[in-house]
């Protein structure tokens, strides 16, 4: 079985599009969608409270058998520019930053600077990291929202994590407990901007995540499969 992730309802639905025989289901505290896809059983988990949720869905998936799992998270980009709004995209590494939750207690979102130091805060090494995708940008999880620029900037700097979002660490650190293949995916929904973080509009996202889910889904290519998602799942 292939588990897939996603963080919201919408996102879900567009993964499980690609999916023949869906039905919906409840699986502990998870909403899931069941299928079929290229021939292997698949489900995605809809993953909604962050990186417990997340580790608990992944927990649950490889104890239904997962044998892959594959991740679609929405993140903030720190540089348009290396991933710019409604890219959906793989992670080169992804980071547990739970520890930084003192410094975000303190942080307003127009902070022109840090209340204390983030450096002792972050982890010396990525839960998890992609073998040959070094020039893929890291992922960060953080406990909860962060629209700071400057903090933002500064994991960059200090650790190359050009995104965060809310849960993928979870899912990481079950995927390593289990021994189960990982492949975290990004949908960028926002980049930092002059004034701070700017978020996409629903539409503006929809309509390029299914775009791009159908090219790496939905749609047939040589072999009847498209190389790049099956090197992903089989490896």
């Amino acid at each position: 079985m292939i588990a897939f992730f996603a963080g919201t309802a919408e996102d879900a639905a567009a993964i499980a599009r690609a999916f023949t025989s869906v039905t919906p289901e409840v699986d502990g505290p998870f909403h899931v969608h069941r299928g079929n896809w290229r021939g292997e059983a698949a489900a995605v988990y809809l993953v909604t409270e962050g990186a417990d949720m997340a580790y608990a869905g992944g927990r649950i998936a490889a104890r239904r058998g997962a044998k892959a799992m594959v991740s679609v998270a929405r993140a903030v980009s720190v540089r348009a520019e290396e991933a710019p709004v409604g890219a959906l995209g793989p992670a080169g590494a992804v980071w547990d930053l739970a520890g930084l939750l003192p410094l975000l207690r303190l942080l307003p979102d127009s902070a022109e600077e840090l209340p204390m130091d983030p450096g002792p805060l972050l982890p010396e090494a990525a839960v998890w990291t992609a073998d040959g995708m070094e020039a893929a940008p890291g992922l960060g999880t953080v406990p909860f929202a962060v629209r700071t620029p400057l903090l933002l900037e500064e994991l960059r700097r200090r650790r190359g994590i050009g995104l965060v979002d809310r849960w993928s660490a979870g899912l990481a650190a079950a995927a390593a407990e289990e021994e189960v293949p990982l492949r975290p995916n990004v949908l960028v929904e926002g980049t930092v901007e002059e004034g701070g973080v700017v978020l996409a509009g629903e539409l503006l996202l929809a309509r390029r995540r299914d775009a791009q889910l159908a090219g790496v889904l939905g749609r047939p290519v040589k072999g009847g499969y498209n190389p790049v998602w099956h090197a992903m799942i089989k490896h």
